[in-house]
Formats: structure tokens, C-alpha cells, sequence
């Protein structure tokens, strides 16, 4: 979609001016916006309730803004603010305001020095080791979510299926080709699971095969 389709699918926001669509998932949208005040360049995850059969969704974007936002690291993504647009006492629309993080995913982009590729692996742990100690387990790391940016440090993005150390899911979540066993099993997660989704992601930078 280009701009304007983005600019009218995002008409409760005020104070942005939509830039473009930059990604899309679990029944979200994702777009580059500024911020009229400042000038500031941010990405706002969109979550249309409006039908009435994204209930799910919405309360895993609530889930994802309480936990980042309790986040402070550099190789972390920072999440700004959420904004709910509610009608009869239900959230219709949901607004994720984030830094947006210009760079590339390691899914679409493995550099070719060995070096290098160590040198991502260390700031992703550098990052998961954050936030384990604020207590919480990412779960979910794989290339996609991994960006590379021009500094060449790291920003660790989407906390869709974060969770708090201990927690035990209801239903079973994770990436297949990186999935951890207590993961699929519905057993309590913790910082294992990233140390399981970090070495698998590992193991297909490295191999370019995915772990059997």
C-alpha cells in the first residue's frame, strides 16, 4: 500500500503523519511515521479491532508494550507509548508508538566474516542478558528479529510473545524452526528458552541449515 492507503488506515492517531508501510503480523500493521511535534522518525504497530475477531491480538500487543516498556538497553527496541481507541467499554484499534530502528534483518542479510557474525551473537546475548535480569524471557529470537544496523551493534525487536520468567503458556507459541522443547511442551519458560532460540539461530546463521 502506498502512503495516503496507509495514512487513512491510521486515522485516530493524532500527532503523526504516516510515512509508509513497513511490515506486517500477527494481525497487526506496521508503519514508519513522524512525529509532528518533533520530527521524530518512530514505527506504530496497528492492531484493527474492528471486527470483532482480533480480541487475541490486541491483548498480545498490551502484553508486548508492558514488558518492553520496562526495558532499557541499547540493543533492545524502546517502546514510547500505546494508544486505545475504545468503544463501549472495548478497545477497537490499538497503537503501538516505536523507536523506529533503520536497518536490516539478519534473516535478509548474514555478513560474510566470521568475525562479524560473533560480533551479532555477543550483542544479542548482551541484550537477552537485560532482559532476564528485569525478568522476563524474550522468546522468539530468530534471524527476523534480529536487525542489523549501521553502527554495527544490534537492536533485538518484537516482544509479541515475551514473557515474565516462570510463565507457562496456554497455548503453544514459538517460530518451529527455532522453537525450544519446553516451548512446545507448554512447560514453564524461562531463560533457557532464549539460550535454546539464540543457539538454533546460531546454528542456521552459521550452517545456513536450520537445527534438526
Amino acid at each position: 500500500r502506498c502512503a495516503d492507503d496507509m495514512a487513512r488506515s491510521l486515522p485516530q492517531l493524532p500527532g503523526f503523519e504516516i510515512a509508509g508501510r513497513v511490515g506486517e503480523g500477527a494481525g497487526a500493521v506496521i508503519c514508519r511515521a513522524i512525529r509532528r511535534l518533533n520530527r521524530e522518525a518512530v514505527a506504530i504497530k496497528h492492531v484493527d479491532n474492528t471486527e470483532g475477531d482480533q480480541e487475541k491480538f490486541v491483548i498480545q500487543a498490551e502484553n508486548e508494550y508492558e514488558i518492553a516498556h520496562e526495558l532499557d538497553h541499547p540493543y533492545l527496541r524502546k517502546y514510547h507509548e500505546i494508544v486505545r481507541v475504545k468503544k463501549w467499554f472495548k478497545t477497537k484499534e490499538l497503537y503501538l508508538v516505536m523507536e523506529f530502528v533503520d536497518g536490516e534483518r539478519l534473516e535478509d542479510r548474514v555478513p560474510p566474516a566470521l568475525t562479524d557474525r560473533v560480533k551479532i551473537f555477543m550483542d544479542v546475548a548482551e541484550a537477552l542478558h537485560a532482559m532476564h535480569k528485569a525478568g522476563y524471557v524474550h522468546a522468539d529470537i530468530k534471524p527476523n528479529n534480529i536487525m542489523l544496523l549501521a553502527n554495527g551493534h544490534v537492536k533485538v525487536i518484537d516482544f509479541g510473545q515475551s514473557c515474565k520468567i516462570g510463565h507457562r503458556k496456554e497455548r503453544i507459541q514459538g517460530t518451529p524452526d527455532y522453537i525450544a522443547p519446553e516451548q512446545l511442551n507448554r512447560h514453564p519458560i524461562d531463560h533457557r528458552t532464549d539460550i535454546y532460540n539464540l543457539g538454533a539461530t546460531m546454528y542456521q546463521v552459521f550452517t545456513g541449515k536450520h537445527y534438526e
